[in-house]
């Protein structure tokens, strides 16, 4: 049965905010033309350091709980998936909010003056509106070196937006229909593992049929 729901780390794919996968490239997998992409060697290194990640933001004060069960399951919404790496706090007493850990490059564009990469703003309005939480921590460690801390609080506006991209998505889904190709390298990728010939000067109408 294909899988047409959307986990935290695939929205920002989802809404066309992920400069590493775009919504063509995860309408593909989804519908089962290509393979779920791998988590690679990157990845690895980000599940090895989480706990080191969390204990320093424990040492800088917050309050982490990681045992949330009741959260890793699906969203409000039918296409929601949820699995928020943690919830933390001020304190033991005061009002939760999501934990969120990274590991980034430092080549990785969106930390400047205080800011968020738009596909990890994305990620955590999914996760606050599967948690009903009104609030996230990222904490991310960039180049192996600098642990930067950012709070992102909950919009609702941005959050009907994400939603909406998101429904939007699943619908291509279920239509068989690719989205609008965006020019994104990702999407040139993936349009040229599927039409190997196109990519040999011969030109291919891309229609829902031929998907």
């Amino acid at each position: 049965m294909p899988d047409f729901t959307i986990g935290g780390s695939e929205c920002g794919a989802a809404c066309g905010l992920d400069p590493y996968r775009s919504p063509v490239a995860l309408w593909a997998e989804k519908t089962g033309l290509t393979e779920p992409r791998e988590a690679g060697e990157a990845a690895r290194w980000g599940q090895l350091l989480e706990h080191v990640i969390v204990a320093q933001v424990r040492e800088r004060g917050y309050y982490v709980e990681q045992t949330i069960p009741e959260w890793e399951v699906a969203g409000p919404e039918p296409w929601m998936l949820s699995h928020p790496d943690g919830v933390c706090a001020t304190n033991p007493g005061a009002p939760r909010g999501v934990l969120e850990i990274k590991t980034a490059g430092s080549w990785i564009k969106g930390w400047e003056e205080d800011g968020v990469p738009p596909a990890y703003v994305a990620q955590v309005h999914h996760y606050m509106h599967a948690t009903a939480l009104d609030w996230t921590l990222i904490a991310c460690l960039i180049g192996g070196q600098k642990l930067e801390l950012r709070t992102v609080e909950r919009d609702d506006a941005l959050l009907a937006m994400i939603l909406e991209a998101e429904a939007e998505f699943v619908g291509y889904c279920e239509r068989n229909e690719p989205p609008p190709p965006e020019g994104s390298p990702a999407t040139t990728e993936v349009l040229r593992r599927l039409y190997p010939r196109a990519h040999e000067g011969e030109t291919v109408a891309l229609t829902a049929a031929d998907m």
